[in-house]
């Protein structure tokens, strides 16, 4: 999906910061560094929308906000916000291009001088996409789509090698019919180029990334009414999901290539994160409300979510959105050790690479040494996971944010520990011999 990833002027990062985005990507550091911040980014890619104008979504559901919120506090209100994302090769394997990277720049809706913005709010406007790409071995060429500032319309000047002219951009996607004039009478078909970009770009959404909070609901009640049926940012509807995939086949395969029903799979992994003693089933309720349900087989009881442990609330939604992804998905999880003993912190990880080696990719943002360890032990037992495994650890330094590349060796070994990086239960182990 996406293979790497850069902000400018976002929260806490000024000016320009680029980060790779490998199979699985483990964000660390220390409070207040930029941790979140990132992984919001990323899914801010899919909160572009159009009312009337294209904006990007803040509030919607990320709650961050208008415009000053997410700018640095360092940069003036005037300047603009970028988020550039790089599109991967399994994504582009099926189109004519070798590299395409998309520059999304965003600007206060209030500093335009004809453009209307009285129904726009605090959201940032999406003033320009920037696509560069390369097809085969020709040269890097560029796709530029600049909002005019002109009363009554939202219009995009469309400048490049084979379309130029004036689009309308749904989202960050531009339409497929290029106008000739000002006047918009003159129109044509967007080149075979354009309606490629079209296509990879239409796929960069909240269907194919996905994103759980922190803070994760522990009563999945809701029913989803909007057009992408998914768990929800806090897991609010992750009963409906079970019950709507149970016998669907999933985009995973066993051994012999035949497709796992998600019934099957969730059952096992169930087993594996929680032991053999329950089963987790979803019922529907009346009004399109739906409850989840923990069987304990040795007693045969059916307790729901408030009378068995908290941490089974909140693997549930994470547990959900892996095994109802499909192959080149994202999949961005804060703090997943949230109310999890660390058993349960280590079996997730092997949840995260059996999902790997189906062809999804992961960022996780986690203070967990044992999440650590057991990735570190995964690539102990098989090597060919270390080009797949990024961690990426995050401090600030004089009030700017820093982050610096963890370096794992295939023996699982870390090459530097930086200060503050998981190293609080060794002090604390040091104070005890001293005091012994």
């Amino acid at each position: 999906m996406i293979e790497s990833i850069e902000v400018k002027n976002f929260k806490g990062y000024e000016g320009i910061n680029g980060f790779d985005l490998n199979g699985i990507t483990i964000v660390s550091g220390t409070n207040n560094s930029g941790k979140s911040s990132l992984l919001q980014a990323i899914y801010l890619i899919t909160q572009n929308k159009t009312i009337n104008c294209p904006i990007l979504a803040l509030d919607e559901e990320i709650g961050l906000g208008g415009f000053s919120d997410i700018l640095n506090k360092n940069i003036s209100n005037r300047d603009t916000i970028e988020i550039s994302f790089s599109i991967d090769d399994d994504l582009l394997e099926t189109s004519a291009f070798e590299y395409l990277h998309a520059r999304l720049t965003y600007r206060n809706a209030h500093l335009y001088e004809k453009l209307e913005v009285f129904d726009l709010g605090d959201d940032p406007v999406l003033d320009q996409v920037s696509i560069e790409y390369q097809i085969g071995n020709g040269d890097v060429s560029t796709l530029t789509f600049q909002l005019m500032d002109k009363p009554s319309i939202y219009i995009y000047a469309v400048s490049g090698e084979s379309d130029n002219g004036f689009c309308y951009l749904n989202g960050m996607v531009p339409e497929p019919i290029v106008y000739q004039d000002e006047q918009l009478k003159v129109k044509n078909v967007c080149s075979d180029t354009l309606d490629q970009i079209r296509m990879i770009l239409n796929q960069v959404n909240k269907s194919n990334i996905h994103y759980i909070k922190a803070f994760r609901m522990n009563d999945f009640t809701e029913k989803n009414l909007s057009n992408h049926r998914n768990i929800g940012v806090s897991g609010e509807y992750t009963a409906e999901i079970i019950e709507l995939k149970w016998n669907q086949n999933m985009d995973f395969f066993n051994d012999e290539g035949v497709q796992y029903k998600f019934s099957v799979l969730f059952d096992e992994w169930v087993r594996n994160l929680l032991g053999p003693e329950y089963k987790i089933r979803s019922k529907v309720l009346d009004k399109g409300k739906f409850k989840v349900i923990v069987e304990e087989i040795t007693s045969g009881l059916e307790l729901n979510l408030s009378q068995v442990g908290f941490g089974i609330s909140q693997i549930l939604p994470i547990l959900t959105m892996i095994l109802t992804s499909k192959k080149n998905d994202m999949i961005i999880i804060e703090n997943p050790e949230v109310h999890l003993h660390p058993k349960l912190q280590a079996l997730f990880i092997d949840l995260c690479v059996f999902a790997l080696k189906h062809k999804r990719k992961l960022v996780i943002e986690t203070h967990s040494e044992h999440i650590i360890n057991r990735i570190r032990l995964n690539i102990k037992l098989n090597p060919s996971l270390l080009e797949k495994v990024n961690i990426l650890f995050f401090e600030k330094k004089q009030g700017n944010i820093e982050h610096l590349d963890i370096e794992i060796h295939e023996d699982g070994k870390i090459e530097y520990w930086p200060e503050g990086f998981f190293d609080q239960s060794y002090h604390d182990l040091l104070g005890l011999i001293e005091n012994e």
